[in-house]
């Protein structure tokens, strides 16, 4: 809320300033003022804005103008507005302002005028001093027809600013005796001042100026409004009772004529004195308006009825006379007038067929007139001007509705001078709280009804009262003992008195503290500030009594609030409770943790870590409201050891305040520091452009990735610089390929890490001659661009990831092996650095050059280094193991094994192949049977086409082997996230898939999915391999087509054709951009149709015949064959003795080991109830969790997997194959179901599934036709 002072203005005056709007909208808006109604003063504001709506364009300003005018003298003024917009969004703002009245006095408020001589006259002269800034009227409510023994001069005029008026007041006397008179000097918007004047003819002897005791009282009251008020006043206060009152106060006579009867009017005089007095009323010097009697004796408590005759003079004329009385004591011989006590008349010789002029008169206010706040029993005043123009008298008369609660004084008259003042009084008749709003008729000259003038008298009736918190109980924050919780309470006053209000409170348990006294201006709300301090934990439940405070007398209008406030302990939680800080010898470090407040209480809290010095908390005080939290960092130094200290906070009293509570500390959080070191590893890589047929295993081992993890994850310090050595698969010149490497940061720190190439070569810089003068020395060494990291250095926040990539180029046929040194340290800590030399070796096959042969294992000393895997030596059969080798040339290559040099060892050859394909990849299958435990070497020698290689065999035997599997040395990533590196558009689900534990002539399957993520259909083809009496591996669908943005399910199937083996096999997956490739075919055809026209016709002119240039066609080159998609997959066949206490659990589904625990369970069934069994399983179950809408990943793979166990399970019996097909095609859909789709049915938790598998344990049972091992 903005809130705008006008300051100190004075009443008459008036004060302006401008609102600046600025419109920072994007768009032009409307911005409209209106009044808070909720706020507001009930009746009357002194302040007027203009406009009140206003259009502003985008980025301009515009200034609303408010006004400032009280008419209403020492008086505060308050009110608020709502400045709104097109957007709904509302702007208060509050108008302050206070009120002087135009402030003047006299020099003396009483005279004595002692005339010596009857026939002299006395003159004495006062000053009325106006103190304000603005002229001021003023005028004596003096009759001078009446009055004639005192002539003021002046009777009215004009003050100037911060001037003096000399009054000249002759006494000339006329009465016989000692004559008291009460003069009012009225002026506007100003409380009416007092003139008492003694007037004192001594022509009978000297007299006793000795006023009598109730004179002295009426001469001590110097209440303006009142005294002047009080003879048409319908509240007559038993303590300021007049001595006398009429029964009323004008009369109008109206028309009359010389010619007219005698028509008097009588109204009564009452005595409401205990003293008997002598009334005599003044002469009119007019002789217009007569009374009779003229005087009579008025015993106390008595009356006397008057009349009043009107004889006007001369015709067309208006006439107004004010008669006073007077009261004559017959003890003292004083004629008193003390008191106002006169009779205002008005009557006019004008008739009806007269003329008539309009009256020339401006009335200030013009129409509305407002009043202050009444507050009962005491009536409120203000004054009304009005002036008179030309040089015509000017009559008026006042008509009041019947019933009213308004009395102005003057009713009626005739203005002669240039204004005259009235005033207005507000006194209901009954005292009851609201607006009085009343209409007035002011009427001017004889003509009254056609010349009226409508004055509303506008009022209120306030009695002194506040609103404490807006009538709604005081609810404290919940607070914890000793502490302190402030409040501040709105106190609002509803009403236009300053008012004093005073708060108690009744039960004080001196827990609650609160602001005794507050002054409150008109329509002003303060806050108050209590504040409550609890000792011990519960409720507190008590109330505050607040009355109003009159500066006069003691109006008890109490207000009883209710204060509710509680009291709980603190209750805070930490994640984490434990901080584990791992630090860097000589390194500081930063942690937060999340401090959050669980209980309901709003506490204030300094963090401390008692005697530990060396960590720094932030921020030490802290202040939760319920239910919030707030992060905490932390700092350790660099000289902090491994240590663990413990965080404590200590409650304070409030906020504001470092006072800390003698209590208990609350262990906050347990910090154990620990030392750590820079950790990195690699988590994936891919390889980009390769075209043979390595999977991710093959470059695994190649890269040597295992043990590069292991050096940039070893938290040891190694002894001496550490070289990794990596190899790069062999392809032909012009060739390049990209490796993409994903690193992890490991070490919860942040790493900066950078690739620097080291010297790998001898070449030397060349000197060339740039000119005739100048030579440079030129670097032209062919191998610095045959590897290339990108980027070079950057920055891993801790658990990031980036990517590196690492570009192979076979530009050179012979290249030195590169050498790359990668260093990483903490960020700030460059002090604290792990490196590690990588050795890049990569080499180039020649085109014409068809006897490379390319392998993924270890090469040492020109020979290929085979490590078996480590066998039982308890075995009967031999285990057959493979080493692969890898033809990346265009033509075939011949191979020939002599294995005489393994005779007599534990290994032996397989005789399989003789040759290798182009761009193909064939097996070494050696055999290995251990017969004692230790390690068995061996050498064999292969032919390559015209190169000769050795092959060093090793294998380990051992007299057991713990679940020894051939792929889990390698930690190559299972599942396809190439995602996290590059984005491809198809990719398999998975990279590698382990056939663990799978028995002889048996039969083990994989389910995954081909993916494509492009707008292009691609052709896809899986190759098979086939190894005599070893194994069969194949995947389904071999060939099919893949749509755009769709997904196939695929099924990798190993059959074990007799053999016990442990080999990798890689199998490829060719794909054709059919998109591409249908490209191509239009545009080939289209140029093809195009090139037989240019050679079909020929132009002839008649110099020459020409043909058209059939060589501006370019050639269309077919698409390039698309990268294969490479799935490495490890198949262990173990024989029946290692088999039988070999069951793979972990393969096992949760379901499968919960309903078959320990030994395989046997079932006899039937196999015509099995097909029924199943039907019902998959189509009752699995298709109806499918259609109920629950279509997650799993659920979808489910279903289309059940539908893949279907088709296969008819084309097997098709096929007939293998033998005995039912009863081998039941015991692998049962399998598959169980192990693979069981627990997903199961967890949609429906009903069908439950009775299914039921009616399916029953039926297995219940039939013993076949026997079949599940």
């Amino acid at each position: 809320m903005k809130i705008y002072n006008f300051g100190t203005v004075e009443t008459g005056t008036k004060k302006t300033i401008f609102v600046k709007i600025i419109n920072q909208s994007t768009i032009s808006q409307v911005y409209m003022i209106q009044h808070n109604s909720k706020k507001s003063i009930k009746c009357f504001s002194a302040f007027k804005f203009f406009p009140d709506t206003s259009s502003v364009g985008l980025g301009k300003t515009f200034k609303f103008k408010f006004t400032f005018e009280p008419t209403i003298p020492d008086s505060y003024y308050c009110d608020y507005y709502i400045i709104n917009n097109l957007f709904g969004i509302e702007l208060e703002l509050c108008m302050v302002g206070k009120s002087i009245g135009n402030s003047f006095n006299l020099s003396q408020n009483n005279i004595k005028l002692i005339c010596p001589h009857s026939n002299e006259s006395i003159t004495k002269f006062i000053e009325l001093q106006n103190k304000s800034v603005s002229p001021l009227l003023f005028i004596f409510d003096l009759d001078i027809y009446q009055s004639p023994s005192i002539i003021i001069d002046p009777v009215n005029g004009e003050i100037p600013s911060l001037s003096n008026v000399r009054i000249k007041i002759t006494y000339k006397p006329v009465y016989e005796t000692i004559f008291f008179k009460r003069i009012f000097i009225l002026g506007l918007f100003q409380v009416p001042e007092i003139l008492d004047v003694l007037c004192v003819n001594e022509k009978f002897g000297p007299i006793t100026y000795k006023l009598p005791s109730f004179i002295k009282k009426l001469v001590q009251n110097n209440d303006g409004f009142e005294l002047y008020m009080s003879d048409v006043s319908n509240i007559l206060m038993k303590d300021k009772k007049p001595l006398a009152s009429l029964s009323v106060n004008y009369l109008n006579f109206g028309f009359r004529s010389k010619l007219s009867e005698d028509s008097n009017i009588h109204f009564t005089l009452k005595n409401n004195s205990d003293e008997v007095f002598l009334f005599k009323w003044t002469k009119d010097s007019t002789s217009v308006f007569k009374i009779t009697p003229v005087g009579s004796n008025l015993q106390p408590g008595g009356s006397k009825t008057f009349s009043v005759a009107f004889h006007p003079l001369f015709p067309e004329t208006v006439y107004s006379s004010v008669f006073e009385g007077l009261i004559e004591l017959e003890e003292s011989k004083y004629l008193i007038s003390a008191f106002p006590l006169s009779l205002g008349v008005l009557g006019h010789s004008f008739s009806k067929n007269s003329g008539s002029w309009p009256p020339m008169y401006e009335l200030y206010p013009d129409s509305d007139v407002y009043l202050p706040p009444c507050l009962p029993p005491k009536p409120v005043y203000t004054t009304l001007l009005i002036k008179r123009f030309g040089c015509l008298p000017l009559s008026f008369r006042f008509h009041s509705p019947d019933v009213t609660n308004y009395t102005v004084k003057p009713m009626q008259g005739v203005i002669t001078g240039s204004f005259k003042i009235i005033v207005v009084q507000l006194a209901p008749k009954i005292m009851e709280e609201g607006l009085y709003i009343e209409k007035w008729i002011l009427k001017f000259n004889y003509n009254e009804q056609k010349i009226k003038h409508f004055i509303t008298f506008n009022g209120s009736v306030e009695k002194m009262k506040v609103m404490i918190n807006e009538g709604k109980p005081v609810e404290f924050p919940i607070a914890y003992p000793g502490s302190q919780v402030t409040l501040l309470v709105p106190i609002y006053n509803p009403t236009r008195h300053i008012i004093i209000y005073e708060l108690e409170i009744l039960k004080d348990d001196e827990v609650l503290d609160i602001q005794q006294f507050i002054n409150i201006l008109p329509n002003e709300c303060k806050t108050s500030l209590w504040t409550f301090s609890p000792r011990s934990t519960g409720s507190f439940n008590t109330q505050v009594k607040g009355f109003v405070v009159h500066p006069s007398h003691i109006l008890r209008e109490d207000t009883l609030c209710t204060v509710n406030a509680k009291c709980l302990e603190v209750e805070l939680i930490t994640e984490p409770n434990t901080i584990l800080v791992e630090i860097i010898k000589g390194c500081s470090v930063e942690k937060t943790f999340d401090l959050i407040n669980v209980g309901l209480c709003k506490a204030y809290i300094y963090l401390n870590c008692k005697d530990y010095s060396k960590a720094l908390i932030e921020p030490e005080n802290i202040t939760l409201n319920p239910g919030e939290s707030i992060r905490v960092k932390v700092k350790l130094t660099s000289n902090v050891d491994v240590c663990h200290f413990q965080i404590f906070g200590y409650l304070k009293v409030c906020s504001k305040s470092n006072l800390l509570l003698d209590r208990t500390p609350i262990s906050i959080a347990h910090v154990k520091v620990e030392a750590t070191f820079p950790l990195m590893k690699i988590i994936d890589l891919h390889c980009q452009q390769h075209s043979c047929e390595f999977s991710k295993l093959n470059f695994w081992k190649m890269l040597n990735i295992d043990l590069l993890n292991l050096v940039l994850s070893s938290s040891l310090p190694s002894e001496g610089e550490t070289y990794v050595s990596m190899k790069c698969p062999s392809y032909p010149l012009d060739t390049s390929i990209i490796f993409e490497f994903l690193i992890e940061n490991d070490s919860k720190i942040p790493l900066i890490w950078e690739i620097k190439m080291g010297k790998c070569c001898y070449c030397k810089p060349v000197l060339t001659q740039i000119s005739f003068s100048v030579s440079k020395k030129i670097n032209f060494c062919p191998h610095k661009n045959e590897f290339t990291f990108s980027p070079t250095t950057g920055m891993i926040m801790d658990q990031h990831k980036t990517v590196i990539f690492l570009r192979v180029n076979y530009t050179v046929y012979e290249c030195p092996p590169a050498v790359f040194k990668l260093k990483f340290w903490p960020r700030g800590y460059d002090m604290v650095t792990k490196s590690v030399k990588l050795i890049i070796n990569r080499h180039s096959i020649h085109n014409i050059d068809d006897n490379y042969i390319d392998f993924y294992e270890s090469e040492f000393c020109n020979q290929y280094h085979f490590c078996m895997v480590p066998f039982p030596i308890n075995c009967f059969n031999p285990v057959v193991q493979a080493f692969w080798l890898y033809n990346n040339t265009s033509n075939i290559v011949k191979i020939s094994v002599d294995a005489s040099n393994l005779k007599g060892t534990a290994f032996s050859y397989l005789e399989t192949i003789n040759e290798i394909n182009p761009n193909s990849s064939v097996p070494l299958l050696f055999t290995f049977l251990p017969t004692e435990n230790k390690l068995f070497e061996a050498f064999v020698t292969i032919y390559l086409g015209t190169r000769i290689k050795s092959v060093y065999i090793s294998a380990r035997g051992k007299a057991y082997v713990n679940s020894c599997i051939y792929h889990e040395v390698n930690n190559v990533p299972r599942t396809a996230t190439i995602l996290t590196i590059k984005s491809q558009e198809v990719y398999s689900s998975v990279n590698h898939i382990d056939m663990n534990y799978l028995t002889i002539h048996g039969e083990n399957s994989y389910i995954f999915f081909l993916n494509n993520n492009s707008d292009n259909e691609y052709y896809f083809s899986w190759s098979r391999l086939h190894f005599e009496d070893l194994l069969f591996v194949k995947i389904s669908p071999t060939k099919g087509y893949l749509s755009p943005n769709c997904t196939v399910l695929c099924k990798l199937t190993c059959y074990s054709l007799g053999l016990p083996c442990c080999v990798v096999v890689n199998i490829a997956c060719k794909l054709t951009n059919l998109t591409a490739y249908n490209s191509f075919v239009k545009q080939r055809t289209k140029q093809n149709i195009k090139l037989l026209e240019c050679k079909e016709y020929f132009t002839i002119t008649e110099f020459n015949y020409s043909y058209e240039d059939c060589d501006q066609f370019k050639k269309i080159d077919k698409p390039k064959t698309e990268i294969p998609i490479v799935i490495s997959v490890s198949i262990t066949v173990l024989s029946l003795e290692l088999n039988k206490n070999r069951i793979d659990k972990q393969a096992m589904s949760p379901l499968v080991k919960k309903n078959f625990p320990g030994e395989p369970i046997t079932f006899v069934i039937k196999t015509n109830c099995v097909m029924d069994i199943l039907n019902k399983i998959i189509w009752c179950n699995i298709n109806d969790v499918y259609l109920s809408g629950i279509r997650s990943s799993d659920t979808f793979h489910m279903y289309s997997y059940t539908k893949f166990l279907i088709s296969e399970l008819q084309n097997k019996r098709a096929e007939n194959l293998p033998p005995n097909p039912t009863k081998k095609v039941i015991q692998r859909v049962l399998e598959d179901i169980i192990l693979t789709n069981m627990h997903v049915v199961f967890s949609a938790s429906h009903r069908k599934s439950a009775s299914a598998l039921k009616n399916l344990t029953l039926s297995l049972n219940s039939h013993k036709s076949e026997s079949v091992l599940v």
